[in-house]
């Protein structure tokens, strides 16, 4: 199953997974994005666009040449953020080709494609 949604003009989709992961986890502060997510030295880097506009390569490009960079998650990470605003950032079964990253980057730096 395939739910649609739109935001600030864009189209995204949702597996019924997906759907049911965020709907099970809301009241723990949790959001499941669309993005790819690097950490280095112990902060994410998330990388926010529609699909298509290089996520995930950007994201390699800094693992070929940032030193101590790793793979968060390429496709569906979750943001859990904390009563007191922190924002901790986790790897998802939902990592578009790639494996399921386990990882975590506390902090996270939004920039958009």
């Amino acid at each position: 199953m395939m739910a649609y949604y739109e935001v600030a003009g864009h189209v995204f989709s949702v597996t019924g997974d997906e759907a049911l992961f965020a709907l099970s986890t809301a009241d723990k502060g949790t959001v499941l994005f669309h993005a790819a997510v690097v950490s280095h030295e112990g902060r994410g880097y998330m990388f926010l666009g529609p699909s298509g506009t290089g996520k995930s390569t950007h994201a390699s490009l800094w693992l070929k040449y940032i030193d101590g960079t790793e793979l968060v998650n390429d496709d569906n990470p979750v943001v859990r953020i904390t009563d007191d605003g922190q924002a901790t950032v986790f790897g998802s079964p939902w990592s578009g080709g790639k494996r399921w990253d386990s990882k975590i980057a506390d902090g996270l730096h939004f920039t958009q494609n």
